[in-house]
């Protein structure tokens, strides 16, 4: 449209058939040809910024949220073997940064890290986007060209948050609805960073997993990084990340010796001729005992005058007749 603009210019046609920068036809007046001037530079100036650069990698600054939990080698090189044949088909998106001839990259870090390992520029656009529009962009265009697992989405999503981001911008960089982003964020908060990393993507453990895991951290209190721990030795030989849930998962459910590691069912406590007194009922890492006020009021108010006593008592009577190992 910028040349059939400069052609008709040239060739001196009136100004009721020329148009602008839309193709729109320009009126006689001054004003609309004001308009046109300032269409052509603004789309020349669009043009510009859209343009494909070759960029070294040495300086783009890969920092923001992470949408990935790790970079494979394995893809980084059939990535960089690809581009060694048939070229970067697909630029990537960077911004300008506050420092001279540095960019940020929006998206692009597996192409960024193929370009490096091949001693090569990598192919970029280059385009001024503010924060938000940034991370949506990322967000986006991940989805749509390699799928993130479910964990990756809840890791990405905590990391918008930290940094600040509404929820809704964080919705709209992944796509989802808000219950969608409500799951998310309960695992992301239940499970530890060091056990997510430690099991990886896992692309084929879904929600439902994923949220069994989170549901033994968040109502037995099981301490998942000693979990990990206690098959670190496993997870450093198995090489699939679906499989190093699966561990993870199982060492989570096993209860240790001597304690209870999920909610029991409360137990009556009654008097030898039936008066109900209360229940007592595992909850977590908590044994809960509940007098009922109701049934025997004056024995409640003597047990909260002598708990502490009382509780001293059953431990010594605990330490006699247990047998700890030496």
């Amino acid at each position: 449209m910028a040349r059939k603009l400069f052609e008709n210019i040239k060739a001196g046609v009136p100004s009721s058939t020329a148009t602008d920068i839309q193709g729109h036809p320009v009126e006689e007046t001054g004003q609309p040809r004001i308009r046109s001037a300032r269409a052509l530079r603004g789309g020349l100036l669009e043009m510009s910024a859209n343009s494909i650069r070759d960029l070294d990698p040495s300086v783009i600054i890969e920092d923001g949220p992470r949408d990935r939990l790790a970079l494979e080698e394995d893809a980084i090189q059939a990535l960089a073997e690809s581009i060694r044949q048939h070229g970067q088909q697909v630029p990537i998106l960077v911004r300008p940064s506050a420092e001279p001839d540095r960019y940020r990259v929006v998206y692009g870090r597996r192409r960024i890290a193929a370009a490096r390992m091949l001693g090569i520029p990598v192919k970029a656009l280059v385009r001024s986007l503010d924060d938000e529009a940034s991370v949506v962009a990322q967000g986006q265009e991940n989805s749509l060209r390699v799928n993130p697992s479910f964990i990756e989405k809840a890791v990405f999503a905590g990391a918008l948050r930290d940094a600040g981001y509404e929820s809704g911008t964080i919705q709209d960089a992944l796509g989802i609805s808000r219950q969608a982003l409500s799951m998310l964020t309960i695992v992301q908060q239940a499970i530890p960073l060091s056990v997510i990393e430690a099991i990886g993507p896992a692309h084929d453990i879904g929600r439902r997993r994923w949220m069994e895991l989170a549901d033994l951290a968040r109502e037995t209190g099981i301490d998942l990084i000693e979990s990990a721990a206690k098959v670190r030795a496993r997870l450093d030989k198995e090489p699939s990340s679906d499989r190093r849930f699966e561990i993870i998962l199982a060492s989570a459910k096993i209860k240790p010796t001597g304690q209870i590691t999920e909610k029991s069912t409360p137990v009556s406590v009654s008097t030898e001729d039936g008066t109900k007194l209360g229940q007592v009922r595992r909850s977590g890492h908590e044994v809960l005992l509940a007098l009922s006020g109701k049934d025997a009021p004056e024995f409640c108010a003597w047990v909260e005058q002598n708990a502490p006593a009382l509780i001293q008592q059953l431990h010594s009577q605990w330490r006699a007749t247990s047998k700890p190992e030496e």
